[in-house]
């Protein structure tokens, strides 16, 4: 599983069409993807900032597409980096890339 976080938006970000996306990719359901969609659109505009980021676990195999498709509906979307230094057992993030 891969750690994507939903950070921001930019203009013109197709909200019903990023909700779908969740759905489709992720398997949430509507009140889950429309929640989390919502949430996004609380931060402002064109920042990574968000009062509480969205994080969600992905499946290694959708992770890219899945980044790539919401950054075209124009979500900002980063990913979070494992430590790779600490033990396996731990699941801190040492660093988050915003996924072109």
């Amino acid at each position: 599983m891969v750690t994507i976080i939903l950070a921001g938006w930019r203009s013109g970000l197709r909200k019903v069409a990023l909700t779908r996306l969740q759905q489709e990719l992720l398997h949430l359901s509507l009140k889950e993807a429309k929640n989390n969609t919502d949430r996004l659109l609380e931060s402002p505009e064109n920042t990574l900032q968000t009062a509480s980021p969205i994080t969600l676990s992905v499946p290694d195999k959708a992770a890219a597409e899945f980044i790539s498709r919401a950054n075209s509906l124009g979500a900002l979307v980063g990913f979070v980096l494992p430590d790779r230094a600490s033990p396996a057992s731990s699941s801190e993030a040492t660093a988050i890339q915003q996924a072109a």
